[in-house]
């Protein structure tokens, strides 16, 4: 796993062509290697959990801290709501990112494009 290629959010397989082209407008394959990002209906369900993971991350300790200093409610929600305009397109785009990279390193073989199609024959 290309820790550069996952900040650079670069494609898992040749670690140089671009997974997204706008904000929340994802390749449907590489454009270098030709490698599918998505390989099946609902695959990036598990990057939901880690987009979760990640806004949790950053949102509790900054919650416990304006709580800790007695600022009003109103403070809290102004903070965390511009925050959120802003961590959402990019959480969304790490989570897919990390799963892509975390998926590619526990099944690259899935990634040739003979597995892709489901043999008959072997079910």
């Amino acid at each position: 796993m290309n820790a550069g290629a996952m900040l650079g959010q670069k494609c898992p397989k040749c670690n140089n062509g671009k997974m997204f082209y706008g904000v929340f407008k994802m390749h449907t394959e590489c454009p270098v290697c030709g490698f599918k990002f998505e390989r099946q209906e609902g695959y990036f369900t598990s990057a939901i959990f880690i987009g979760n993971f990640l806004y949790a991350l950053i949102v509790a300790p900054t919650l416990m801290i304006m709580t800790a200093v007695d600022a009003s409610v109103w403070k809290i929600a102004a903070v965390l709501g511009s925050f959120s305009l802003i961590a959402i397109p990019v959480i969304f785009r790490f989570a897919r990112t990390i799963w892509l990279h975390v998926d590619f390193m526990i099944h690259p073989d899935e990634a040739l494009p003979a597995n892709r199609i489901k043999n008959p024959q072997n079910g």
